[in-house]
């Protein structure tokens, strides 16, 4: 089971940064850097430990960001090749259902 924490890092000229973590069995397996600004929400990075990939946990990460913000456009920034992978994916099979 997943368990989440989303920490308040730094405030700046009306940007709040923030860092999602997520743990399983205590230990960190993932995080998603994100910080908010004039009512959209911007990813810095998503970041999930090598041998914790290919599980789901990016999904729930970015899920529960979702649940966090549901009325709030979600700006993705730069995407990786995994990113891209990952985006086209939640996209399609998640948001979806």
């Amino acid at each position: 089971m997943i368990k989440f924490e989303n920490n308040h890092v730094d405030s700046y000229h009306n940007q709040d940064y923030y860092c999602l973590l997520a743990y399983i069995d205590n230990r960190l397996v993932g995080y998603i850097d994100y910080s908010t600004y004039k009512n959209k929400i911007y990813i810095g990075i998503i970041k999930v430990n090598q041998d914790k990939r290919r599980q789901g946990i990016a999904t729930e990460l970015y899920k529960r960001l979702k649940y966090f913000y549901p009325k709030i456009k979600i700006v993705r920034g730069l995407i990786t090749e995994d990113g891209e992978k990952f985006f086209n994916y939640f996209d399609k099979k998640v948001l979806t259902k």
